[in-house]
């Protein structure tokens, strides 16, 4: 007697392949966010213990050498950038939603690649960047590629680069609900019951890879700062309106900044080690509270209330300028992670503000500096 299967209907073979290809991101963006945290690690090692050593010049208590390790890191990115992949500029999230807005989710194989290596290099060097946006770019190169490989119609490739940009967000924070709401929302402007599963599924296997090789250890250190009492909510409020203002301005400057590199009349090869140099400068004074690099170590500073008022302040203005200089002059390296830090320093401004006005209802500030991320 012949026994016969039920057989999949197209639409759950279809599901079911998606679901697959979507583990598949997910693996490869979480070891892409292992890669480039790792890149930055080793990159940094070399400039900063290895290199400076040997080119220092003091004065009065600073190594003038600093400013020229953004510089010597533009050098470097601005040829690859320029002759192999210019989409590899920036913060690469306007490329990615080019990519799945216009381009049916095609984007070339070497970004992937070329993503990882100029920013390490950028914020290896000392440039003010993140690595959540590179991260994010490389996942979503990684999806696109699967979805070239597979020759998967183009609505299945845009979901396969959503899958690899949240896979990539969810390793580099250990947040896989994070990176799917990210992926799902910023990209797609959500999305229906049957497409996010691949997602999810990318998210959860990314964070679960890079956290085996990383430890589950949470970016910030924020114990002790959850609590709060009701007269607190119009404090909070009032944070919510002032940080409406700052993000305007945050986003002016860096805009404007980029405008004025684009209008110079120079090549844009030369234009990441100009940014760098700038970097530079900037660093010079303050190399210790996290205006170089990603700035989590500033981060935790902050929350840890280490830091005081004028410093705090001074501190967020010169993130804004040092991440407007090395991302708007054309080196490759995220936004998020300088907007979280410019955040918690005017949080944590704040929150002393509000200690010292209110002190009875305030009575921990430095709780502040986590809403201001969020803010």
């Amino acid at each position: 007697m012949k026994i016969s299967f039920p057989r999949f209907p197209m639409h759950a073979k279809k599901w079911l392949i998606l679901d697959l290809l979507g583990g598949v991101a997910g693996v490869l963006g979480g070891l892409g966010a292992v890669v480039l945290h790792l890149m930055i690690e080793t990159i940094n090692h070399l400039f900063f213990n290895l290199l400076l050593p040997h080119i220092s010049f003091h004065i009065s208590g600073y190594n003038l050498s600093i400013i020229l390790l953004p510089l010597i890191g533009g050098l470097i990115v601005g040829p690859l950038v320029t002759k192999f992949a210019p989409e590899t500029r920036g913060h690469g999230i306007p490329e990615v939603m080019e990519a799945v807005a216009l381009k049916a989710g095609y984007i070339r194989k070497r970004v992937a690649f070329l993503k990882v290596l100029v920013s390490a290099i950028t914020i290896g060097s000392g440039g003010s960047a993140g690595r959540e946006g590179p991260i994010a770019q490389t996942g979503s190169a990684i999806g696109s590629s699967l979805a070239q490989i597979f020759k998967l119609e183009p609505d299945d490739a845009k979901l396969l680069v959503v899958c690899g940009l949240s896979a990539g967000i969810a390793g580099a924070f250990n947040a896989p609900l994070g990176g799917a709401l990210f992926g799902m929302e910023v990209l797609l402007r959500g999305i229906g019951l049957f497409n996010a599963m691949p997602v999810i599924i990318a998210s959860v296997v990314g964070a679960a890879v890079a956290s085996s090789f990383l430890g589950e250890k949470p970016a910030f250190s924020a114990e002790g700062l959850t609590s709060w009492s009701p007269p607190e909510l119009i404090l909070y409020a009032i944070l919510g309106l002032v940080f409406g203002i700052i993000s305007v301005l945050w986003v002016k400057s860096f805009y404007a900044i980029e405008d004025v590199f684009e209008r110079l009349k120079i090549s844009p090869t030369y234009k990441p080690a100009l940014g760098g140099l700038a970097t530079g400068f900037l660093i010079l004074l303050l190399p210790e509270h996290g205006i170089m690099g990603v700035g989590y170590e500033g981060v935790n500073k902050a929350l840890a209330g280490e830091l005081f008022l004028i410093l705090l302040l001074t501190l967020g203005i010169l993130k804004m300028i040092a991440t407007s200089c090395t991302v708007g002059s054309g080196g490759s390296g995220g936004i998020f992670a300088p907007s979280l830090y410019i955040g918690a320093m005017f949080g944590a401004a704040m929150g002393l503000l509000f200690s010292f006005a209110f002190p009875s209802i305030a009575d921990q500030p430095f709780t502040y500096a986590l809403a201001g991320m969020a803010a």
